[in-house]
């Protein structure tokens, strides 16, 4: 575990950190985490776990004053600003998430009013949550915790909140969806486009005449090969090229991009008409079956390379739905590992549109009002 569960606790995002870190499949522990955040911010590749910083945290060594001055960090001015000072007793997922939004609101100061809005927006839910916890902690009511999955997260539950497997799991799936929904409208804003939110085509897919589930992650590939058939190859409606053209069409891109093959390959060279895809085909075999999650550089190298170089997909916000995708197809695995009924999972998923229409009603509705509702 990266994080401790105390900052992994809550109620609207219980375990959110560390699902979004092993989403990411690039960080394998916290100096991991600080180490590239550090190669990111000071634009270093060289900076490596070996250096005493990464080893003090290793050990067990924090001092706030050696990060200020590592990271260049003024924390004067990125005070969390709480209306109470938090207990210690209620802290949880909420702290790290607004810490992240008041980063985001210090690092961009110049952005338009409608981020300003999202900031603000997303803010508010770490105070609900916060407030949660706190009545939670006193309370300790299992009434109190249907109540909030009611209003919050839309979770009706049957006589009394019942810690089952299939209920815990559907909460699990029910509270992502929602975290999905508030990143998307996030995407949104950021690009005044609804074209990055299409997590609404990866949802699983269970066919009951051969009982099997295709996970979120096999249903996202076959959507890219869909619209790569039809803007490259021509092909309509439901008409795709296969598996093997993909892949093939895939290692030409590569083996042309300097950024992956150099020197690259020349396009009169042999060599590129009749490329090698065993490993391309292994990946994505390993992929669709969910045997590992997509990185970010992988889907700059595999998958967005098809239609941009790879220098010109620097932009990785672009590309960072993969996240939810690869957090989808975690989710739908460790349903698989519980036994979760096929149909059940799928059926959990299937309300994702819904929690869209419910974050962008209540992001709105707080536009108007300031205040977070139901």
């Amino acid at each position: 575990m990266i994080f401790p569960t105390s900052m992994n606790k809550g109620l609207l995002f219980n375990y959110l950190p560390e699902l979004i870190i092993i989403s990411l499949k690039c960080i394998s522990s916290e100096s991991d985490l600080l180490v590239k955040l550090a190669r990111k911010l000071k634009r270093d590749k060289n900076i490596s776990h070996d250096h005493q910083i990464f080893r003090d945290i290793r050990h067990g060594r924090r001092r706030l004053s050696i990060f200020e001055s590592y990271f260049n960090i003024d924390t004067d001015s990125l005070k969390l600003n709480f209306s109470r000072e938090p207990n210690p007793q209620n802290m949880g997922s909420w702290y790290l998430l607004k810490s992240f939004v008041n980063g985001g609101k210090y690092n961009n100061q110049e952005e338009d009013i409608a981020l300003r809005y999202y900031w603000s927006f997303l803010e508010a839910h770490c105070d609900l949550e916060h407030t949660i916890l706190e009545e939670l902690s006193s309370a300790k009511s299992i009434e109190l915790i249907e109540s909030y999955l009611k209003t919050w997260l839309s979770i009706k539950t049957q006589n009394n909140f019942d810690l089952d497997g299939n209920t815990m799991y559907i909460y699990l799936v029910k509270s992502v969806m929602y975290w999905a929904a508030l990143f998307e409208l996030f995407l949104e804003l950021e690009f005044n486009t609804t074209e990055y939110s299409y997590l609404h085509k990866v949802l699983p897919i269970f066919n009951e005449k051969t009982n099997k589930l295709s996970l979120s992650t096999e249903q996202f590939l076959i959507n890219f090969k869909k619209a790569w058939s039809r803007d490259e190859h021509g092909y309509a409606n439901e008409r795709t090229i296969k598996w093997a053209d993909l892949y093939r069409d895939i290692a030409k891109k590569r083996m042309q991009d300097p950024d992956i093959t150099n020197p690259p390959i020349s396009s009169n060279s042999p060599e590129l008409h009749e490329p090698d895809i065993t490993a391309i085909k292994k990946k994505f075999d390993r992929w669709r079956k969910g045997k590992t999650l997509i990185s970010m550089n992988e889907m700059r190298s595999f998958i967005a390379i098809l239609r941009v170089p790879f220098s010109y997909s620097r932009d990785e916000l672009r590309f960072s739905h993969c996240i939810f995708i690869n957090l989808f197809t975690f989710i739908q695995l460790q349903g698989l590992e519980l036994n979760i009924d096929l149909k059940l999972l799928s059926d959990a998923f299937s309300d994702y549109k819904r929690y869209k229409e419910i974050v962008n009603r209540r992001y709105k509705t707080y536009k108007q009002t300031k205040k977070l509702e139901p």
